[in-house]
């Protein structure tokens, strides 16, 4: 599911678009993104109205890997079809198993913004699709009818009528894709956290108490020393745009330790989306903690050590008599 350069330049930009803080605070859970989704290409039925009436709007499943689009166009018998479908649905559904999906993209249908996807066979028979219960124009408002024959190597699964729902929606199906695809990956091979510098199973990290927040120093990739918070409730270690140009610079990280951006719930309910890479290392005290998923926050100074780090370890707490943070491993 690669995304294009000019695409990535836009998703770069859309954290500012969407309104995001400062602080990048919990990834979303897959549910979550299915929702955000959902919502995403509703508002966007919804601001166009149509000349036929009815209701019209989507609603979308995710089962274990199983994904399931339903196209509804309800309260209006004249988008029904006649003879030869199922009779009395008001809705087309497209299904299909994420780990057929090869690619995610964005296309363009006559006026429409499509996000389209393409099976791991070049084809689109991955897909599963109903019967058509819609008339033709049904194509044009929302996704493609299952039995359309305009091309056979993918599937337009949204049509949409802004550039800009275009690209959250891209966004949101790759985040969802990616994810459900690394949990699978997960589920049959239990990943081995490479700890180095272990000497008894347990390294004592030395806390500064500031304004209610934990302090400390630590070393990015053996050079780049900087101060972090420790944030518990963070899904990733993130650092500021300033931290991730110093990593370029100095070749600590370099194009190909970038993976997709990810979505982020954060404090006030909004949804932003960050840049995220892999740091070869993160050392603590005496502890390096190798190949470090990082995520990149849109504040001036503010770094934080969350659960992509301390979730490494066996277990940790902090000691608030001592301001020590203890890991053990």
């Amino acid at each position: 599911m690669s995304i294009s350069s000019h695409m990535y330049q836009f998703l770069i930009n859309l954290t500012f678009l969407l309104g995001a803080v400062s602080i990048i605070g919990q990834t979303l859970t897959v549910q979550e993104a299915t929702q955000y989704l959902s919502k995403t290409v509703n508002d966007d039925i919804q601001e166009q109205s149509s000349p036929y009436g009815g209701d019209r709007y989507v609603t979308i499943d995710l089962t274990d890997t199983y994904l399931t689009v339903r196209y509804h166009w309800s309260n209006n018998a004249d988008v029904l079809s006649a003879e030869g479908v199922y009779s009395g649905k008001d809705y087309n559904e497209i299904g299909f198993d994420i780990r057929d999906v090869k690619e995610v993209f964005n296309s363009k249908y006559r006026d429409k913004f499509a996000v389209a996807l393409k099976c791991s066979s070049g084809t689109k028979r991955c897909f599963n699709l109903l019967a058509e219960s819609l008339r033709l124009n049904f194509s044009t408002e929302f996704a493609d009818r299952p039995n359309a024959v305009n091309h056979y190597e993918y599937l337009h699964l949204f049509y949409l009528n802004k550039r800009i729902n275009q690209y959250k929606s891209l966004l949101a199906l790759e985040y969802i894709l990616s994810s459900v695809n690394a949990e699978y990956t997960k589920s049959i091979k239990k990943e081995i956290a490479d700890l180095e510098g272990k000497t008894n199973g347990k390294d004592v990290v030395d806390l500064t108490r500031l304004k209610g927040v934990f302090q400390f120093d630590a070393v990015l990739g053996n050079q780049l020393r900087v101060v972090f918070i420790l944030d518990s409730g963070a899904s990733d270690v993130s650092v500021t745009q300033k931290v991730e140009q110093q990593l370029l610079n100095a070749g600590i990280i370099q194009q190909q330790a970038y993976l997709p951006p990810a979505l982020y719930s954060i404090a006030d309910g909004n949804v932003v989306e960050s840049r995220r890479f892999i740091i070869p290392s993160i050392r603590v005290n005496n502890t390096v903690v190798t190949n470090v998923t990082c995520s990149v926050n849109a504040s001036a100074n503010v770094m934080l050590l969350g659960k992509s780090f301390l979730d490494r370890f066996s277990s940790w707490k902090i000691d608030n008599d001592l301001n020590e943070l203890i890991l053990e491993y």
